[in-house]
């Protein structure tokens, strides 16, 4: 599964132009005028939209989770091991659970920075990208997740 985990986060950052050159990350720069003298809201008009997919993706995940889940404790041939909601949970439970974590997640990605300097101003400064590394971690843990249910016997599939 580690495997898997690395060539997505390799495929992610490939799908967008990142890998290899730390120079084409995009930036976002804004004038004075476009942040203060406009009407609209620029820097919404101005947020990349690479990380809806992402984001679409880590939801999709979860509910892959989330069915895995019901399933096992529906099926009572295993148990839940997250102590947040208890060894034997019910329907709304889990509901709830993974209701709150996805919009908490999606809140905390809306909020990270689009890109961030990290050693400015010396030779070895380049730009990394919060919010997409925030996504590929948690990405990478919910297929963990799947896989580590799968291997105990938990079905792939979605139920509503």
């Amino acid at each position: 599964m580690k495997t898997i985990t690395a060539i997505f986060v390799l495929v992610v950052f490939c799908s967008v132009g990142y890998a290899g050159d730390l120079t084409s990350f995009p930036t976002y720069t804004y004038t004075y005028d476009e942040l203060y003298k406009t009407e609209s809201s620029v820097i919404s008009e101005k947020k990349p939209t690479d990380w809806y997919v992402l984001e679409g993706v880590f939801i999709f995940l979860m509910g892959i989770d989330r069915s895995q889940t019901m399933g096992c404790v529906h099926s009572g041939t295993c148990h839940e091991t997250n102590p947040s909601i208890g060894k034997f949970p019910n329907d709304s439970t889990i509901n709830n659970h993974f209701a709150v974590g996805a919009i908490a997640h999606a809140a905390i990605a809306w909020y990270l920075p689009d890109h961030f300097k990290v050693f400015k101003g010396t030779s070895f400064e380049f730009d990394i990208q919060p919010r997409i590394a925030w996504q590929a971690g948690w990405i990478g843990g919910e297929l963990n997740q799947i896989d580590r249910n799968r291997r105990i016997g938990a079905a792939i599939s979605l139920r509503f």
